[in-house]
């Protein structure tokens, strides 16, 4: 089985840095994140698809974007060399 590897860089009570290389790896049928922070994400390298409940971004290495709290959204596709910085903070 496939897994992620998330290394956290920073952390305090307001935000968090993670570096996360995703391998191929999605999220399960019917899942939806659904968080308290807001998150910025930047697609490092690799190419991915995350689905939000109306509509889908497909991404390339340098794209970037900020998910908002409760935003609900999945990750439908990954390449195998995909990575990412994702910025999570508190709205």
């Amino acid at each position: 089985m496939k897994k992620e590897e998330v290394k956290i860089i920073f952390n305090n009570n307001i935000i968090r840095i993670e570096q996360i290389k995703s391998n191929g790896v999605i999220s399960p049928s019917n899942f939806y994140y659904d968080q308290d922070e807001t998150e910025y994400v930047l697609l490092e390298q690799g190419s991915a698809v995350i689905e939000f409940e109306d509509h889908q971004l497909n991404l390339r290495s340098g794209d970037h974007l900020l998910i908002k709290a409760h935003l609900k959204h999945r990750i439908s596709f990954t390449s195998e060399d995909a990575s990412w910085y994702c910025i999570f903070f508190k709205p």
